[in-house]
């Protein structure tokens, strides 16, 4: 029953997401569509009425410890949902949550202009449309922490039913406290959303190529294609758990090879998770847009824009020889800052966005040990490759959901023969559950607890564009607001875009040669205001920024470091919009902390 629980609400939830797409697509839909949804729910609910199987047993020992801990992230989870996201949670405020809204304010989904997330997969994100609807951010935050509950189940159901109740319940604790799951759940980050799809897929798809019957082919299918629909990093869980079935399908289990499980599977999924690279291949000429623009080009989008995301992707984790490769796996566990932002370069990322050293370590042990036999020796494999993968791209360490989950439950079934290995995974995922309980408790809970009183006060004191919000939704309803080196647009309710040269190519820097030309290609564009974040700026750069736009005391700069400012296209609109500051044409209308609002003057 907890297997059927939780697998239907993961392929639920990114079942509704997909056809959020298609019913989104139509314009003014969105207005009623998160209603319309509801009302669905709530019929289907109650034609269904309680399932009978559902059933529940007194918890002792093992199962006790597992559902205390369990209650105890609940309650982490829920403060996070409650309170409003802040820097920690950058992508949530970047595009998780802006895109959503942005979409819901013109009614319907279509192409955003230099927000080149928009044209990522969507099947989570756009529960996000709903989640807004219905409940503001802690609505949409909700789903993600119902995609924790739902895998959990899954997790142990599928555990308890390949080895028994104990493997059951050491699943549920093992995956529940990888840290980037479970901090994910209480966010609106999606990452352990493909990772539930990826073992999910491969569970499914090893079942079916060894004879258990072509239903779980097409779950295996459906998964793969929410896995391709979710995240681009889909596509690598595809690459890796083709080989994977290709061998179970030679395997002595299956007595020959079943071509017609592995053809349902892959026509399900290309079904299920292509319409998201057929969209972008429309809308942009690329259909992983922005990345692999060399090979398919993009929208608003040339190879500076290409090599600056693929530095950013690059500087996760050391270096990629081959005899680094031990090194980088295992430095997952040892070194956690290196593989995840903000500060990744000198180790200071946040370790809540880690896989945590349990996963890795029941990995390596099971292996070592030679106690990886059938359907746990395929997961494995499955992990195995896609780490390897992981190693060869980009070393970011929430991309690797996809391999943990089932890197745990390959590592349960491997000691689940043997009453004291099922100890001493158990002690190992308890210490695992007590570490990233502490983290997320030490990095959020003890001051998300605030938020939930004054939740403005809460983020304006620790979000800069979040004081001056009220001001730019008090602009008139025409207003457009360019942001500088500031992405959290989801704060705003006037139209605005991301304006820093790096996110596209459509505001013409290269050709602007003095600060009125700055001024009349964004009144071209529609443009009404400009905003700019000094918070990540040098601060000796600042003062005379503001010197030479005739807003600080001091020396501006100096003719020399202009020129090299002009010189650099990544800065060179540093240079041109303290010229025209100076000049009159940019005109200071608010200051809130390191924020500053300037007027155009058109």
């Amino acid at each position: 029953p907890a297997e059927r629980w939780g697998l239907s609400g993961l392929l639920g939830m990114g079942l509704v997401g997909t056809l959020v797409l298609a019913a989104g697509s139509i314009p003014g839909s969105l207005g009623i569509l998160p209603w319309a949804l509801f009302a669905l729910v709530l019929i289907l609910a109650a034609v269904r009425g309680i399932p009978a199987d559902l059933g529940f047993e007194q918890p002792t020992g093992l199962r006790l410890a597992v559902l205390g801990s369990l209650i105890g992230l609940g309650l982490v989870v829920a403060v996070a949902v409650l309170a409003p996201s802040t820097m920690t949670d950058w992508d949530s405020l970047a595009y998780h949550l802006a895109v959503p809204k942005l979409w819901l304010a013109q009614g319907s989904i279509g192409y955003v202009p230099a927000l080149h997330q928009s044209n990522f997969p969507f099947a989570a994100d756009n529960l996000f449309i709903l989640g807004l609807g219905w409940g503001g951010e802690s609505g949409a935050k909700a789903f993600m922490a119902a995609g924790l509950l739902f895998g959990v189940l899954w997790l142990f159901g599928v555990a308890r039913r390949w080895h028994g109740d104990s493997a059951g319940w050491l699943a549920a604790l093992g995956g529940a406290f990888i840290p980037v799951v479970a901090w994910e759940a209480g966010t609106a980050y999606i990452d352990h959303m493909p990772g539930f799809y990826a073992v999910l897929a491969a569970v499914y798809g090893i079942e079916a190529m060894r004879g258990d019957g072509l239903r779980r082919a097409g779950l295996a299918g459906i998964a793969l294609g929410l896995c391709l629909g979710t995240k681009y990093t889909g596509l690598q869980v595809a690459a890796a758990l083709a080989p994977v079935l290709i061998v179970v399908g030679f395997s002595k289990k299956s007595a020959g090879f079943r071509l017609k499980p592995l053809v349902i599977g892959l026509a399900l999924a290309v079904l299920v998770g292509g319409a998201w690279y057929v969209r972008n291949a429309v809308q942009t000429g690329n259909p992983v847009y922005p990345f692999f623009h060399s090979v398919f080009g993009g929208r608003e989008w040339d190879d500076r824009r290409a090599e600056i995301y693929a530095r950013e992707q690059a500087s996760f984790g050391i270096a990629k020889a081959p005899a680094n490769l031990g090194h980088a796996v295992l430095g997952l566990a040892y070194q956690p800052g290196r593989y995840v932002n903000p500060g990744q370069q000198v180790g200071a990322g946040f370790p809540t966005g880690g896989i945590g050293f349990a996963s890795v370590a029941v990995l390596f042990a099971a292996a070592a040990l030679g106690r990886l036999r059938g359907r746990d020796a395929a997961l494995a494999g499955f992990a195995a490759l896609l780490l390897l993968m992981w190693f060869v791209l980009s070393q970011q360490s929430r991309y690797l959901a996809v391999a943990a989950l089932p890197a745990i439950l390959a590592g349960v079934g491997a000691f689940s023969g043997s009453a004291q290995l099922r100890r001493g995974l158990g002690a190992l995922f308890g210490l695992q559950a007590a570490v990233t309980l502490g983290f997320l408790v030490w990095f959020q809970t003890m001051d998300q607890v605030a938020g939930l009183g004054d939740a403005d006060t809460y983020r304006a004191e620790r979000v800069p564009l979040a004081r001056m919000a009220p001001k730019i939704n008090a602009l008139p309803p025409d207003a457009k607001i360019a942001l500088y080196d500031e992405v959290f647009g989801f704060l705003l309710d006037r139209s605005y875009m991301w304006a820093n040269p790096g996110h596209s190519t459509l505001i013409p820097y290269d050709s602007m040669e003095s600060g009125s030309d700055l001024v009349d290609g964004l009144a071209e564009m529609g443009f009404t205001h400009a905003f700019v974040n000094l918070q990540f700026q040098d601060r000796e750069f600042v003062g005379r920024w503001l010197s030479s736009m005739g807003l600080g005391q001091g020396e501006g700069i100096p003719d020399e470091e202009r020129e090299a400012m002009m010189a650099n296209w990544e800065i060179r609109w540093k240079a041109l919009l303290a010229e025209a500051v100076a000049e009159g044409r940019l005109r200071l209308a608010a200051q809130e902390g390191p924020g500053l609002l300037f007027e155009l003057d058109r």
